[in-house]
């Protein structure tokens, strides 16, 4: 399963919530569902800008999750970086 997240919450939704919401509702939903392998596609890094003070949204998704099994890839669905 492919969790595709916008890594710079450019909508200002927090894509770790979000990933923990839809794990959520899948369980709910259907608990074999859940267990199946996810990776998630961090999009939209080309509008990240680092501005010292936050931490790398990139950096907050694999520390959340890669330590779970669950690898995080970045792309940007604009530029192409990352979809090879």
């Amino acid at each position: 399963m492919i969790h595709l997240v916008d890594a710079a919450s450019v909508e200002g939704r927090d894509p770790i919530e979000d990933i923990k919401a839809i794990n959520k509702e899948l369980e709910a939903y259907n608990p074999e569902i859940a267990k199946r392998p996810q990776v998630i596609a961090a999009n939209k890094t080309d509008l990240i800008y680092e501005d010292g003070e936050s931490e790398n949204p990139i950096d907050r998704l694999k520390k959340e999750f890669e330590s779970k099994g669950i690898k995080v890839f970045s792309i940007s669905g604009a530029t192409g970086a990352g979809i090879k």
